[in-house]
């Protein structure tokens, strides 16, 4: 356990910096009461708060539209491709990819009946293969996550919106069973991981980004605007796609039903994401301080 040196109360010039699903999200889509309360309490104390996701924009805006999702300032989509400041609604993309990782991606969908997604700034489109005519295929089960957010289309109706768009592609990605994901990222890393940046997130999720794009990217871009240092940045994530913000970023908070390499880069393990947990901690920040040298 580390051993706190020195505290600074307050959060003051903080920014806290929340992974959605698994980690701030329950599994009904929704924040814990204490978590909300606390967002606004941390706002009230100096915070700058940021939603940093694989998701893509437009799965993520919704939840700030419907009001699940409030006291942010700015999220940090597609595992950070693209930053988006609610305040000034501005959009900036940090990094794209090209046809060629969405064209393997979307057969590798194809050839096993899995889903597919592709993000830009200004669509999302979900494409769902079922051989046998299944709204949802049989392997899903009972996992929504965040396809409580769905917008489906047709291949076509894919390929159409993104020849009109002249769309810049933020993220690719594919959902597979869990005792198929990790396989499936690994041959994807094959095809795609000498140009392109290919990871596993919440154990399911097959995600293709450029090259150096990642959540820790997209909060070092913020920190930039903002005069921050990255030093400044108390992350809180449960998965691979986590990793990166959870080491190199001031603080990294995992949740208790974490994968095991996020744990492992966190510097504090706290409770789970169907709990209290979040909201705890910020409290334990605002009242007790920020733990600025740990060993």
């Amino acid at each position: 356990m580390p051993v706190v040196r020195r505290k600074k109360k307050g959060l003051a010039n903080k920014v806290l910096a929340f992974d959605l699903d698994g980690t701030i999200l329950r599994k009904d889509n929704t924040l814990h009461p204490e978590t909300e309360k606390m967002l606004m309490e941390a706002k009230r104390f100096g915070s700058t708060n940021v939603i940093a996701t694989g998701r893509g924009l437009l799965k993520v805006i919704p939840l700030i539209n419907n009001g699940v999702l409030k006291y942010i300032d700015y999220l940090v989509c597609s595992n950070g491709a693209l930053t988006f400041d609610l305040e000034k609604n501005e959009t900036t993309i940090l990094g794209s990819i090209g046809m060629d990782a969405f064209e393997a991606m979307l057969q590798k969908a194809k050839e096993e009946e899995l889903i597919f997604s592709v993000d830009t700034d200004a669509f999302n489109g979900t494409i769902i293969f079922s051989n046998d005519g299944s709204e949802l295929p049989s392997w899903l089960e009972n996992e929504t996550m965040d396809l409580a957010i769905l917008n489906r289309f047709t291949e076509e109706q894919v390929r159409v919106a993104l020849e009109e768009e002249n769309a810049s592609i933020t993220q690719v990605a594919i959902r597979s069973p869990r005792n198929k994901a990790e396989k499936n990222t690994k041959e994807m890393q094959k095809i795609l991981g000498d140009k392109y940046q290919v990871v596993l997130t919440n154990s399911v999720y097959t995600d293709v980004n450029k090259k150096g794009i990642s959540k820790f990217q997209g909060l070092l871009y913020l920190c930039q605007q903002l005069n921050l240092k990255i030093e400044d940045v108390i992350a809180f994530g449960d998965s691979g796609n986590d990793t990166e913000m959870l080491t190199k970023c001031g603080i990294g908070i995992a949740m208790g039903n974490a994968t095991k390499d996020a744990k492992q880069a966190a510097d504090f393990v706290i409770g789970d994401h169907e709990d209290d947990a979040i909201g705890e901690a910020i409290n334990y920040l605002i009242w007790n301080g920020v733990p600025v040298e740990v060993e």
